[in-house]
């Protein structure tokens, strides 16, 4: 399975019915396991037992669905292409070229095409994540030791144009995302 299947965003009936569902579900999320019956328009019904670690991915997709966003479920040792790992990197195929050759993802060669493991990209992805969080910290601790992030104002006046303190904004709200996105990954481990 990789990243280039069909992409489906959920209609918008679709997306109400994943976040009634998905908010009747999240009552459950910390079962170890999970007793459901299910019933088809034909009056069909099975009863199924899912475990705690599907109970969650269900959960996160139509959490994600009910936003109408697609969703792509990837196993951890699929191989992907250049341009998949870009993708799923946010970055330009010509970057990735770059740090794969650089040593920084490993990879393999089929013939003259280069397939990269997706725990590789998952792995890579995290200790970039962490790098950045660290400089994050590293920096708001020098702004402390500087004066320059308590309410009374420190020693140091700085003007920021309204454009550069909106982007600044967004760069520390991503920051806080990915901080809490890496919170999440670490308590729940991948097989």
């Amino acid at each position: 399975m990789t990243l280039s299947n069909v992409v489906h965003l959920p209609t918008a009936q679709e997306a109400e019915e994943a976040k009634i569902t998905s908010r009747a579900l999240s009552k459950y999320a910390h079962n170890e396991r999970l007793h459901l019956k299910i019933a088809s328009n034909n009056n069909e019904s099975e009863d199924l037992m899912l475990p705690g670690y599907a109970i969650n991915l269900l959960l996160t997709m139509l959490t994600e669905m009910s936003k109408g966003n697609a969703i792509t479920v990837m196993p951890i040792h699929a191989e992907l292409s250049t341009q998949e790992t870009a993708e799923l990197l946010n970055v330009s195929r010509p970057h990735l070229v770059y740090l794969l050759e650089q040593g920084k993802i490993p990879f393999r060669k089929v013939g003259t095409h280069r397939r990269v493991l997706a725990k590789d990209v998952f792995e890579y992805k995290q200790r970039i994540d962490e790098a950045r969080l660290k400089a994050l910290d590293d920096l708001a601790a020098q702004a402390q030791e500087l004066g320059m992030g308590d309410a009374k104002g420190g020693d140091i006046d700085l003007y920021i144009e309204p454009q550069t303190q909106k982007i600044a904004d967004l760069i520390i709200a991503k920051l806080h995302f990915l901080k809490d996105l890496h919170k999440k990954i670490g308590e729940q481990k991948i097989d």
